[in-house]
């Protein structure tokens, strides 16, 4: 395990876990695109308690391609350690463990999963797909109202060996052409 600091965690240093993928633990708060351009091999990534951020793009794409990207912020107990992941230019598949923060998701053109506890999926939360077979995984027994968003596409909700209640507030569809009446 590679264990960095966000100096650190710099376009300036080669990261390979040659041959078998392995975990860097990250005790930073923001890690940019660029920061990807020196990292092979490595299959998750581990966030402190604190509020994080990290955007996912052209060195990331070449870093972790054909893969899963795991981003581990469970770590994140305090209310205000807040997860920014912005993989909207992102190839490859994310599964996202979040923490007790408000968390703001995108998640990009792979096969995403965005874990939560029911107790940290909240109003606060933001989670957008974005593409590819994308699913909202709840890890404990709970029933949940899930917030308003537009629920237009994907509305995977998983539970993992629980009984799960989930209730989806959607927006309202956006409006189809008309049907031609029937005789």
């Amino acid at each position: 395990m590679f264990k960095l600091t966000s100096a650190q965690f710099a376009a300036t240093h080669t990261l390979s876990a040659a041959p078998a993928p392995i975990r860097s633990r990250l005790p930073t708060r923001f890690v940019a695109d660029a920061a990807f351009a020196g990292v092979s091999g490595i299959e998750r990534l581990q966030f402190g308690d604190f509020v994080n951020s990290i955007t996912l793009s052209t060195n990331a794409n070449a870093a972790f391609a054909g893969g899963t990207l795991t981003i581990d912020d469970i770590a994140a107990v305090t209310a205000t350690s807040n997860l920014t992941v912005n993989g909207s230019a992102f190839t490859a598949n994310l599964l996202i463990f979040t923490g007790a923060g408000n968390d703001s998701l995108i998640g990009g053109s792979g096969n995403d999963t965005f874990s939560f506890t029911s107790g940290h999926l909240t109003s606060g939360d933001t989670v957008t797909g974005n593409g590819g077979a994308d699913t909202i995984q709840i890890t404990d027994a709970r029933s949940l109202a899930m917030p308003r968003s537009p629920c237009h596409g994907d509305r995977d909700a998983a539970a993992r060996d629980f009984t799960n209640s989930v209730a989806w507030a959607c927006s309202p569809e956006p409006p189809s052409a008309p049907r031609p009446a029937r005789r």
